[in-house]
């Protein structure tokens, strides 16, 4: 079996996992492929340790086809790199928690190597995640949690122009917009107001971030409609960010469409059938002290 690693190289057990992963490759013939996006972070010696199986310059010599699973060691933020990674290839991902939340990764407990071991028996469930498609003037980019539109610095507000299906909805000031998927309903989205969404849901989430105007609320959509945002700030500069890796800055009055991908689905692999809500439960810690009756004392 050929399997690909990208890691978070400053987990605090990044090192250990690393090295439990290359003792149980060695033992069981399995192929491993050390995936480095940033071939930089190497230059520190340290972390030129860190390197199992085979290095690759993914800049350089691309994506290896014969690559049948990804392991991604970190948090959220990494399962995401890896996301951006593999989209064009259909490869299943799973997270392995070092991070603090951890919506998509899944935490493990020792020994590793039961775990792992659980790849090569293929014991395990995959559910396959939408991506956003974003097309600019010049650029495409795709997201697996969301689309953000906000100012670079400063506190102005900037005017939103949205529309949707080529129906103007809603022109507005405010800080920015998000649009989500249901994977990324959990993130910023979340933190801006917006709803939590099932993941199998067929809907994607426009969030308005501090919107001047109260009636603007955020607003649930069809996966399949076209979503259409002209921003504009005479006093700064405006960014459009995917997935907080990519940034790009839009020029005034410049149209972003969104719109579900029409081809790229990751599928991200479970360890365990534990339902959504119970996981939801969990990760915003919604249950708090169960509280007393009686005396009230």
């Amino acid at each position: 079996m050929n399997i690909g690693i990208i890691a978070n190289l400053y987990g605090s057990k990044t090192r250990q996992l690393l090295e439990g992963i290359e003792k149980w490759a060695n033992d069981y013939a399995v192929e491993i492929y050390f995936l480095a996006e940033k071939p930089e972070e190497f230059d520190e010696e340290r972390f030129k340790t860190y390197i199992i199986g085979k290095y690759v310059d993914l800049r350089k010599e691309g994506f290896p086809e014969n690559i049948e699973f990804i392991l991604s060691i970190g948090g959220d933020g990494t399962l995401l790199k890896a996301a951006h990674i593999v989209a064009p290839y259909n490869v299943p991902v799973l997270g392995i928690n070092q991070g603090r939340i951890g919506f998509l990764t899944v935490e493990y407990e020792p020994p590793l190597v039961s775990l792992l071991n659980r790849i090569l028996r293929k014991n395990y469930t995959i559910s396959e995640r939408r991506m956003l498609r974003i097309l600019t003037e010049n650029r495409e980019l795709y997201a697996l949690n969301d689309a953000i539109i906000t100012r670079f610095k400063g506190l102005a507000v900037i005017q939103i122009c949205l529309s949707i299906n080529d129906i103007k909805v809603a022109d507005f000031y405010g800080d920015g917009v998000i649009v989500a998927t249901p994977t990324g309903s959990t993130g910023y989205s979340l933190s801006a107001g917006g709803p939590v969404i099932t993941p199998e849901t067929e809907v994607n989430v426009i969030t308005p971030i501090c919107p001047h105007t109260l009636g603007i609320r955020p607003l649930v959509v069809n996966a399949e409609d076209t979503i259409r945002i002209v921003s504009f700030c005479s006093r700064t500069s405006i960014v459009l960010n995917s997935d907080g890796l990519e940034s790009i800055f839009l020029k005034p009055e410049e149209t972003v469409e969104i719109s579900s991908h029409p081809e790229y689905k990751i599928k991200l692999v479970h360890l365990s059938d534990e339902p959504f809500f119970s996981l939801l439960k969990q990760k915003l810690e919604w249950v708090g002290e169960k509280k007393t009756t009686g005396s009230g004392k």
